[in-house]
């Protein structure tokens, strides 16, 4: 009989990226910050994996995590959006917050600050163990 061990499985939803400056509309580089998160997926995980340890009946779902990156690519403001988030788990959207908010991600064009909603679907998987 095979043992079954849980994992995480993390599918990153549609990047949505608004930037503003000098009064205009200006293009930010959505496919750059959603590298810079992929980059991340292990710590976002880990998020998760240690929820799972505390609440063995944690379920499935959505979080959006809202941040702004500045000029110089720094994380000015971090917050989950808990009316869109599914997952309704304190201790994942505090530790993701927490984790964003030590990434670097590219610098924004001069003068702006880029506003982003990044979601992350955090599904159960029981996987044989090899």
């Amino acid at each position: 009989m095979a043992k079954l061990v849980v994992v995480a499985l993390i599918t990153l939803g549609s990047l949505i990226c608004k930037a503003e400056g000098a009064g205009k509309a200006v293009s930010a580089d959505g496919e750059a910050i959603r590298r810079e998160v992929k980059a991340h997926l292990v710590e976002v995980k880990t998020c998760y994996d240690e929820a799972i340890k505390k609440d063995s009946k944690l379920g499935e779902g959505k979080i959006i995590i809202q941040f702004e990156v500045d000029e110089a690519g720094k994380i000015t403001s971090a917050k989950a959006n808990e009316q869109k988030s599914t997952l309704k788990n304190s201790d994942v959207e505090q530790c993701l917050v927490k984790k964003f908010k030590s990434w670097t991600f590219p610098a924004s064009p001069k003068g702006t600050i880029v506003a982003v909603s990044y979601p992350f679907v955090f599904k159960r998987d029981q996987q044989p163990a090899k």
